[in-house]
């Protein structure tokens, strides 16, 4: 196996390659809520979430009431239970039971141990990923945290310039679980990749990580 070699910055993905969130948050929305559950529902939440990026990728910082506006148009279910997205987001995170992926802890502390500058890069709002962070107690093993509220929505080149003032570009491997924005991301400016557990189907768009790997621990052989 080749080591990704010159590398001294590791970056990850959070959402899914650090931390897991519980299964079917909207269904359990609607039990605290006394409702019945609803496909319809199901179906409204799993395309916001797999559209929500494609939605914002113009280079701008993301504000909370935008995506307010985006829940409320792209989950028209809401209305019909008087929930506001506001409600809906503040229900989801009581219902959620985050906890982190197999191997985080080994492999944060193996990257302290060894000396790698750490850093995140998530799409998603500051509160929301610094307390979760806080509460998996993994905040303090990265050394800079960027976020959409703060910079852009990946895989715009905004965060690449980021990244780029943190260390330079060719000693930055970028580990994240989705093509589209983690993977397409890293290999549209250059940067080396490894893909953890991706998952392809017949409308993505195929972008090659440098290496692929099924646990976290097993970038411990490409470093």
């Amino acid at each position: 196996m080749n080591k990704i070699s010159r590398i001294s910055t590791v970056c990850f993905n959070i959402e899914g390659t650090l931390v897991k969130h519980s299964e079917n948050i909207e269904n359990d929305v609607l039990r605290t809520l006394g409702l019945e559950l609803s496909e319809e529902f199901n179906d409204q939440v799993r395309y916001f979430w797999d559209n929500l990026s494609k939605r914002l990728q113009k280079g701008q910082i993301v504000e909370r009431d935008k995506i307010y506006t985006l829940v409320t148009e792209m989950i028209p279910y809401l209305s019909k239970i008087n929930l506001s997205a506001e409600e809906w987001f503040s229900l989801s995170d009581e219902v959620d039971n985050a906890k982190l992926i197999d191997g985080v802890y080994e492999i944060l502390e193996y990257l302290q141990e060894q000396g790698y500058y750490i850093i995140a890069l998530t799409n998603w709002f500051t509160f929301n990923q610094f307390d979760v962070l806080k509460k998996l107690k993994i905040f303090d093993c990265f050394e800079r945290i960027f976020r959409w509220d703060k910079i852009c929505v990946k895989p715009h080149r905004k965060e690449l310039y980021s990244l780029s003032n943190t260390q330079f570009r060719d000693s930055i491997v970028f580990i994240g679980d989705c093509v589209r924005n983690d993977i397409k991301f890293a290999n549209n400016f250059h940067i080396k990749s490894t893909g953890y557990k991706l998952k392809y189907n017949e409308r993505s768009e195929y972008f090659k990580p440098t290496v692929h790997i099924a646990n976290l621990l097993e970038i411990k052989k490409y470093l």
